[in-house]
């Protein structure tokens, strides 16, 4: 990449090249990810508003090194170095839709520990204890309540648990600043002419998770958001979104 060191972008290729087709070796990389780090810090080639394609390249590349593992934690500094690299990168271009979806990225990265608390205690308490066995068919159940505007006493109780339980508290922390994050990258992606869907699936996703760690009145706007995320997304000519969310689109679309 134009505007790096010979030696930094032949490791920041190497460590894409390694999460690509070996991610099993990933830990293997993290002097060589901490050495990348110091050169770009060293050379201040972030500082430089006329290095932007550069910086972002690198900043999206260590990102994606430090966020690969999110449940079990990933590399919580140098994703924090990352974060605030993207928030540099804005103060050059407040509307670089690459900056924005790197942050909606670091928000996501963030709440995933708790977000997956807050799908467990799904799992065990919706339908009364029915097994679930994957977070979409939470995120639908969730959703029929939502949409049905039927206030059951099952949908007042959790309504309660989801207000005050530290998992779901904490994930509508981080997972608020990665919705807003992902909307305003999607509307600066329109905006320049290039909004690829998926971005536009990254954004719906969260809304998603937003929507399932927030109470029944409170996740409406969420899911609406989502929904009409991944209409746009069914609508860009020769892109298939993934089909548990087509299904979601397809059943849950009539509400929007």
């Amino acid at each position: 990449m134009e505007g790096l060191s010979d030696s930094t972008g032949q490791m920041l290729v190497e460590i894409v090249t390694m999460l690509r087709e070996t991610p099993s070796l990933r830990t293997h990389y993290h002097v060589q990810a901490s050495r990348v780090r110091v050169e770009l810090d060293q050379s201040r080639i972030m500082e430089d508003a006329n290095r932007l394609p550069a910086r972002v390249w690198a900043i999206d590349s260590m990102q994606r090194y430090a966020t690969y593992d999110a449940e079990r934690g990933g590399i919580p500094d140098l994703a924090s170095w990352c974060e605030s690299q993207w928030q540099r990168v804005l103060q050059d271009d407040p509307e670089n839709f690459a900056a924005l979806t790197g942050l909606g990225k670091y928000w996501l990265f963030r709440a995933q520990p708790r977000l997956a608390a807050v799908y467990d205690t799904e799992s065990q308490s919706l339908e009364g204890g029915a097994s679930y066995t994957s977070h979409g068919e939470i995120a639908r159940t969730v959703t029929e309540w939502n949409f049905t505007g039927n206030p059951t006493d099952r949908v007042a109780s959790r309504d309660q648990v989801v207000h005050h339980r530290p998992e779901y508290v904490e994930s509508r922390t981080y997972l608020r600043p990665a919705a807003e994050y992902f909307r305003r990258s999607v509307e600066a992606a329109q905006v320049q002419g290039n909004l690829p869907g998926d971005l536009l699936i990254e954004a719906a996703q969260a809304h998603i998770h937003l929507a399932v760690a927030s109470t029944n009145g409170e996740a409406s706007p969420s899911f609406v958001q989502a929904i009409r995320f991944l209409r746009r997304a069914s609508e860009i000519p020769g892109y298939l979104i993934p089909s548990v969310l087509r299904e979601y689109l397809d059943e849950y679309g009539r509400y929007i």
